[in-house]
């Protein structure tokens, strides 16, 4: 109250800092995946890991898509991404899936342990900005 005046502007300022706030907490790094057409095929050669994250197969899927053809022996499932900064990444299971644990191994739709590749840090600071964790 200011004079017997309502202000509004604190009140709309903390709304819009919020708001603000929240928009660069889940502000989606743009980005191309081995599912695009323009995405270059050989741009993931050359990466190692980088990093790890504990998510589920639904939210990798809906966030990048259908994985690759994994190598059919120590992965079952993997990702390619390319970033509008240039950075590069995958991500990929491995060693505790179907494939090379047999009936032992998780199957795919129920890892959480998700490796992150590429060529630097960025790559997995990344993919953690784009899944919002």
């Amino acid at each position: 109250m200011n004079g017997g005046k309502m202000q509004f502007f604190p009140l709309f300022f903390y709304a819009f800092s919020l708001f603000e706030c929240n928009q660069l907490k889940f502000n989606i790094m743009k980005f191309i995946t081995h599912n695009d057409a323009e995405f270059p095929g050989d741009e993931a050669v050359g990466t190692s890991l980088v990093g790890h994250v504990d998510v589920d197969y639904a939210k990798l899927k809906k966030t990048f898509g259908n994985p690759t053809k994994s190598d059919g022996y120590k992965s079952d499932a993997e990702w390619e991404i390319l970033f509008e900064d240039g950075t590069i990444a995958t991500i990929y299971n491995y060693k505790n899936g179907k494939n090379y644990l047999g009936k032992n191994g998780k199957p795919k739709t129920k890892i959480r342990d998700w490796h992150i590749g590429g060529k630097d840090e960025k790559a997995c600071e990344n993919v953690l900005k784009v899944l919002s964790l």
